[in-house]
């Protein structure tokens, strides 16, 4: 009779541990989860509140910019197109109409 005591109190004993041991598993890795949800979450969030907030603001700046670039940007290919179309072959004709076969 005490033999199958022991053996019932041992076996509720690790149903208890295994239970316990599950559930401490399962809340911690509950808890990690939820935290990384909330962080992602939190970061998705402040994005759409920034773009909201600043759309605007960073649309003006993207048109000053363009005005400014784009005068530099033609600038900039004319003189490449000047410099290159400057350059001769050797028998002293353009070289892009050396290129194109016309001599």
């Amino acid at each position: 009779m005490e033999k199958q005591h022991f053996e019932v109190t041992c076996e509720a004993a690790r149903s208890a541990l295994r239970r316990r041991t599950t559930d401490l598993f399962t809340s911690y890795y509950v808890r990690q989860i939820a935290l990384v949800l909330a962080v992602c979450l939190y970061a998705v969030a402040g994005g759409f509140i920034f773009q909201h907030l600043e759309s605007t603001n960073e649309m003006e700046e993207c048109r000053q910019g363009e005005t400014k670039y784009l005068p530099m940007e033609n600038e900039t290919v004319y003189k490449m197109w000047s410099i290159s179309s400057s350059f001769r072959s050797p028998d002293d004709k353009p070289v892009y109409r050396y290129i194109c076969g016309r001599r």
